[in-house]
Order: structure tokens, then sequence, then C-alpha cells
């Protein structure tokens, strides 16, 4: 029941109570004091019955927020693992494209293996601390953001692919659209293999900071 709704039942009540009340003292009728008093109950089980659906939607509103609150302790502590082993001057070489390959890779982890839904959550944690260390280099100035047309190493070929991947998850689901994004990614995957047969280097070059290891 909404808010309005209880205000309204609330005010007949009131209403019927009073008007009880005044009849009761003009006629000294005993069912005007009797529909009095059933509106004085009716009143307090009202407002009751309102308290509580207040109160039982403020405890499930802070409930939420807590397990929010828990979920970001744990994503901030997946991100000081991963600043303790990677290091922000590493970070800062990384490119936009670098970021993309890194979160496909972590969003979608060891998908060919029987996967449980504790180690899907963990990548969920992994991919969002990974957002966040994206969002810190951005912030700092250090990320340079490349077009995905510019593709030349092998981690912006993988966020390339992943882009074109993207555009063919759509709602409602559209068959012409997935295979589109289909035939993209076919086109991708084919130029990479003339390069490979052509001795590309696709090692990202600058990427040339090694990582700080961690305890």
């Amino acid at each position: 029941m909404t808010k309005r709704k209880y205000w309204a039942i609330g005010l007949i009540l009131f209403a019927v109570f009073f008007v009880g009340l005044r009849m009761q003292s003009l006629h000294h009728g005993g069912w005007w004091l009797l529909i009095s008093l059933v509106a004085v109950v009716a009143v307090f089980i009202h407002s009751f019955r309102y308290l509580r659906q207040i109160v039982d939607a403020q405890a499930k509103s802070d409930g939420s927020h807590l397990k929010f609150l828990e979920i970001m302790k744990e994503i901030e502590k997946e991100r000081r693992i991963q600043d303790s082993t990677w290091g922000r001057e590493f970070d800062d070489k990384n490119t936009s494209d670098d970021w993309a390959a890194y979160i496909i890779k972590y969003a979608t982890g060891e998908r060919h293996l029987p996967e449980t839904s504790e180690q899907f959550r963990n990548n969920m944690i992994q991919t969002a601390a990974l957002a966040v260390a994206a969002i810190e280099s951005v912030d700092r100035g250090s990320c340079k953001v490349r077009s995905v047309s510019e593709a030349t190493d092998g981690y912006s070929f993988v966020a390339l692919l992943g882009y074109e991947a993207g555009q063919g998850i759509c709602w409602p689901f559209d068959r012409h659209q997935f295979m589109t994004a289909v035939g993209r990614c076919s086109v991708i995957c084919k130029n990479i293999l003339e390069l490979y047969h052509e001795a590309h280097d696709f090692t990202p070059k600058h990427l040339d900071v090694p990582p700080v290891k961690g305890d």
C-alpha cells in the first residue's frame, strides 16, 4: 500500500472517530460511542502496520547497503594486491586497449573449464578492481586512449576483438546484429593470421617496465 493511501485511510478513521464522539454527545447513543472506540482501535492498528512497513523497508535497505559496502571492501583489497604486484609505473604504461584486454581476460575467466559460482564471483571482483586501476590511471593523466582501429600489438587486437564481439550483444537479441559481429571478428582473425605469417611482432613495446612483485 502506498504512503498516500495510508494517510487517506488514517484520515477517514479519524473522521469517523470524531463524528462518533460528536453524535454520542448529541444523542447520547451507545452505538456512536462504540463506533468511536472501534475507529480508535482501527487507527492504532493502521498506524502500527504503516510504521512496521517503514521499518521493514528501512531494514531491507540498510541490509543491501551493508552488503554493497562489504563488496566494495573486497574490491579495495584486491586493488591493493594488484598494486603491490604490478606497481603504478607499470599501470601508467597501459593504454586503453591494454586495460580492455585485461578486463576481458578476467571477466571471462577460465570459461573452458568447469566454473563454480565462487570462481565466477572472484573473477568479477578482480575485474572490478582492474576497472578501478584503469580509472586511476586515467585520472592521473597517464592512460593513452587509443582507437580500436589502431590495433597493432597482441593486446590491442584482443581489445578490438572484444569490441566487435560486444556489438553482437543487444536486447532483445538480434540475429542479424549477432552474425554481423561474428563476421567482423572473423575478418579480424584473418588479418591477424596474415600478420603472423608475415612475422609481425605482436609484443606490446610500450610495456617495457617490469612489474613490481609483491610478497
